[in-house]
């Protein structure tokens, strides 16, 4: 298994590495954090989590399908490990993500609701990495 190291702290392109240590980057003002990963490939933003689905529907809590196992990917991604089961199931764990995520880039709309900007941003902010979940 690979390890993944994220530097985080260093603006919205965070830089990802596998098995790399921090001593590359002594003087970046960042934490280093490892996270076990299956994979780890560099592909354009957002490109891995389109073969759910290409719709971009409004989502809630409870919701169901494809469109949320985009967005789950979506989120993994952003956060660069991961962090959801990809199962197509908006629950508790999903809509901490999301809110966590509205919190940090869509600050006028933290309301769990995955809408348009939302959308937007999840594409936006996205790192360029394929995690295997």
């Amino acid at each position: 298994m690979k390890t993944m190291t994220r530097l985080s702290g260093i603006g919205a392109a965070a830089v990802m590495m596998t098995g790399v240590g921090a001593a590359l980057a002594p003087h970046a003002s960042a934490s280093v954090a490892q996270t076990p990963v299956a994979q780890v490939q560099m592909v354009p933003p957002g490109e891995y989590c389109t073969s759910y689905t290409s719709s971009r529907p409004e989502l809630n809590p409870g919701a169901t399908g494809a469109a949320v196992r985009k967005m789950q990917c979506l989120i993994n991604n952003w956060r660069g490990y991961c962090a959801l089961t990809i199962d197509g199931s908006y629950g508790p764990g999903t809509k901490e993500q999301v809110l966590a995520f509205q919190r940090k880039y869509t600050p006028t709309d933290v309301d769990a609701s995955v809408g348009s900007r939302t959308w937007d941003a999840l594409y936006r902010f996205n790192t360029p990495v394929k995690l295997s979940c």
